[in-house]
């Protein structure tokens, strides 16, 4: 799926009128070689074995602990809520590692950072800007963070409730239709934030002044609605459907065969 995820980046941190996201996989392709699809891919692995596994396992055993309470805020809304900052929050430079490898291809040569690896990119970050630095657009983060576990993996679990219960659903489509169900909400509800993410964690500060054009989120939300309409904030929604919304159908699917092999082998 990283391929997408590059494309994604790249469109969403374009200011203005987007492109074709074909156009930006042909340009790209044409002026950085096809294997710049692949950029900041040691940071996308990374993210995966630290922020998913942490959100992922801090909403089962949250589920657990509020298995017995019939509210939803109390169960998969409020896991969500605590897995998905928690998550985010901890991994942070690895997120402004990936976002600013998988954008580096696009700006000139002179400003290019080029960092070797996701643990060259970190200690280059808070080694030359600080330490701060590596948690540069943390609020928006977190804040994607949180939709993206409430509405991908509560969704999930609420569909999957509601599809066994009231048209006795089960195995394999079972899951795959939670899932696909999931992969859809979590796309629409994650972009804008997603966005705003991008927009804030590639940005350069202003050689003269030294402010950032994106200092936060509500100002960068604001900004690109002003300066480009509502719809800016649904920039790379087709790319971002093809590996958000793909990662979450096998996410799912790989998660349940995993399950079954851990009960079986672990007892």
């Amino acid at each position: 799926m990283h391929p997408f995820d590059v494309v994604k980046s790249r469109l969403q941190s374009m200011e203005g009128k987007a492109p074709n996201p074909f156009r930006v996989v042909a340009d790209v392709a044409k002026n950085e070689g096809v294997g710049a699809l692949y950029n900041g891919l040691s940071a996308g692995i990374m993210r995966q074995c630290t922020y998913t596994c942490m959100r992922v396992g801090l909403f089962n055993n949250m589920r657990e602990l509020w298995k017995d309470s019939p509210e939803l805020y109390k169960g998969k809304v409020a896991s969500g809520i605590y897995a998905g900052a928690l998550g985010s929050g901890l991994v942070c430079p690895v997120e402004v590692s990936l976002v600013r490898m998988q954008v580096d291809g696009k700006l000139p040569l002179e400003q290019r950072r080029n960092y070797k690896h996701v643990f060259d990119a970190i200690y280059r970050i808070m080694s030359e800007e600080g330490i701060r630095a590596g948690w540069t657009g943390v609020g928006p983060t977190m804040s994607r963070a949180i939709v993206i576990t409430v509405t991908q993996l509560g969704t999930n679990e609420e569909v999957k409730e509601r599809l066994s219960k009231d048209y006795g659903m089960k195995g394999f489509q079972l899951v795959a239709t939670s899932a696909i169900i999931a992969s859809v909400v979590v796309c629409v509800a994650s972009n804008p934030l997603d966005t705003a993410k991008v927009r804030m964690q590639q940005q350069k500060p202003d050689p003269v002044t030294g402010e950032k054009p994106y200092p936060n989120m509500p100002t960068t939300i604001m900004k690109m609605v002003k300066n480009e309409g509502p719809l800016s904030l649904w920039k790379g929604l087709f790319p971002w459907y093809i590996r958000g919304g793909g990662h979450t159908i096998f996410l799912f699917l790989f998660l349940e065969e995993y399950k079954k092999l851990y009960q079986a082998y672990a007892n």
